[in-house]
């Protein structure tokens, strides 16, 4: 798979519920949002330049303070799959919240 010999690169696209493998996918050189849906879920997207990784599911108390501390909560995410694309809204900033 060497770009260099002709290979192609591989590209990971993951969808998730687990959520140790959740943060084991997200790296500090992707970007990260999420956005609350209630009962203690989470709907996470994690995009870098060869990872795109959606998660839906319960996040432990431990796991949901990490993530607001790493990612960019939105108020929107729609996830197009046939056209590939994804759509973030966020309607106010980290300075707003609180």
């Amino acid at each position: 798979m060497d770009k260099e010999k002709g290979g192609e690169s591989v590209e990971l696209i993951a969808k998730i519920k687990d959520e140790n493998l959740l943060f084991n996918l997200i790296h500090e050189l992707g970007s990260t949002f999420y956005k609350p849906l209630g009962r203690n879920r989470y709907l996470v997207v994690y995009f870098s330049g060869t990872r795109f990784t959606i998660f839906e599911g319960k996040l432990s108390e431990e796991k949901r303070k990490l993530l607001e501390q790493i990612a960019w909560k939105v108020d929107s995410i729609e996830i197009d799959e046939i056209n590939q694309t994804v759509k973030i809204v966020q309607k106010g900033g980290r300075e707003d919240e609180g």
